[in-house]
């Protein structure tokens, strides 16, 4: 899955532009009607807007939202089906700074990773990132505190796909209730991997044989923003639109959890997702809506140089090695990691609910213990900040800013640094996250860092 040689990656046959503003009413700049004018003589082509969900009407200007959303209006997707026209338009539009403040090609559709299949027979699973620090991110010793459990907050998960049958998921060990929107109906090729992370969010133990639990079971429904959609048999990633359609489900205090990279443009190596400047705004509207972002660090195995931050929490994998009672995290080998990256969990070997897709019927749903990745790594840190909205809830009354949970999430002093020793060091994968630290911390917290 990792890009090897320094190449530029293949890019999918359409565009994403952001027009420079028209001045229009809400809907002339929906419609991007001097684009489509313009089009009609010159191409044939689609356009259709990134962010149709945006909604104006009503918004106040707390937190600068209003700001934010009306920067997406200007965002279409302008679709040809055909590498060569795409590759003459791009290159024309980039000498119409009248009519573009930004024009971009798109990687291919990335495919997730493929991770070991270790299935074990029943019995009741160790889930060593929910121990105690610093081994784990001490979800098992806050489980009694009120709110740990993600209560009163919703939490969702933008990636492919799951095993669904309507908006019920299949998995046995997993919520009944959940809000499905957009994305494949069917996605069974990525349907694995929805399951995996599901499982650390949300899992219920509801089968002794497949006894795990997820760290934040009460934020149901599950709100799941299918991101990949089919068009004139192309694949088309719309993590940015999902991240638009999340402000219009998702309140205050909510968490959004990003399970996408991307190509890189100029190496063809994995990034993470908001290196797509549509994903970077639409990420930086739902913090200005007061919901956190949290996203995979992305399986490049590359050091991220100074980027522009749109205030998501960004996840790279650590792995743990345990001698003579010493434990010692380093960044495993396939992770992002440099300045940008706020925070570290688990990245290999993590238990969880999971598929086996060489078998059919009620035997496919099982147990896994080879979970990897910056996904796994993401999931867990995406529970913990659920489960931190749940205990200010209980015991404030309010969430935290996405600011103010972020500063705590990466706080060296509310959580585990990895080894000095690594060539990554100790603040290039961030801080693993201690919740009974956080717990403590939360009732001392100034009333500016509450929603």
């Amino acid at each position: 899955m990792i890009e090897t040689d320094e190449a530029p990656p293949l890019f999918a046959p359409y565009l994403e532009v952001r027009l420079a503003p028209t001045g229009g009413s809400f809907g002339e700049r929906l419609q991007a009607l001097p684009l489509r004018r313009w089009l009609r003589n010159t191409f044939s082509a689609e356009v259709s807007p990134i962010f149709p969900d945006v909604d104006l009407a009503g918004v106040g200007r707390k937190r600068g939202l209003l700001q934010a959303l009306v920067r997406l209006l200007d965002w279409h997707r302008i679709y040809l089906y055909d590498p060569t026209a795409t590759e003459f338009l791009y290159r024309k539009l980039q000498n119409m700074p009248n009519l573009f403040k930004e024009v971009h090609r798109v990687p291919v559709s990335v495919a997730p990773p493929s991770d070991p299949t270790e299935f074990p027979s029943g019995g009741v699973w160790e889930q060593p990132f929910r121990a105690a620090a610093p081994r784990g991110v001490g979800a098992d010793l806050v489980a009694e505190q009120p709110g740990a459990a993600g209560t009163g907050g919703l939490i969702a998960d933008i990636e492919h796909g799951w095993d669904l049958s309507g908006s019920r998921l299949q998995h046995p060990d997993l919520p009944n209730f959940t809000m499905m929107l957009g994305g494949e109906p069917s996605a069974p090729l990525y349907a694995d991997h929805g399951t995996r992370v599901l499982g650390i969010l949300a899992a219920l133990r509801s089968w002794p044989k497949m006894d795990v639990e997820g760290l934040v079971p009460s934020a149901t429904p599950l709100v799941l923003l299918g991101n990949l959609k089919r068009r004139n048999g192309h694949d088309i990633q719309t993590t940015d639109t999902q991240l638009g359609a999340a402000l219009s489900v998702l309140s205050e205090g909510d968490v959004v959890l990003v399970e996408a990279q991307t190509l890189s443009v100029t190496t063809g190596k994995l990034v993470p997702a908001e290196a797509r400047a549509t994903v970077f705004a639409g990420i930086q509207a739902c913090i200005a809506a007061g919901i956190t972002v949290v996203a995979a660090a992305g399986n490049g195995g590359q050091l991220l140089a100074s980027r522009a931050d749109p205030g998501s929490v960004l996840v790279a994998g650590g792995k743990c090695t345990e001698a003579e009672a010493t434990v010692k995290w380093s960044r495993i080998d396939l992770t992002n990691y440099g300045p940008r990256i706020n925070c570290f969990a688990e990245g290999q070997n993590v238990p969880t609910t999971a598929i086996d897709l060489l078998e059919t019927g009620p035997d496919r749903y099982k147990v896994t213990t080879g979970f990897s990745g910056t996904s796994a790594a993401a999931a867990i840190i995406a529970g913990v900040a659920a489960s931190v909205q749940g205990m200010a809830r209980s015991l404030r009354g309010g969430p935290l800013t996405p600011e103010a949970l972020r500063k705590l999430l990466s706080d060296p002093a509310n959580g585990t640094s990895s080894d000095d020793s690594t060539p990554a060091g100790p603040q290039q994968i961030g801080v693993m996250p201690d919740l009974v630290k956080l717990a403590a911390a939360i009732p001392t917290l100034p009333s500016s860092y509450f929603l």
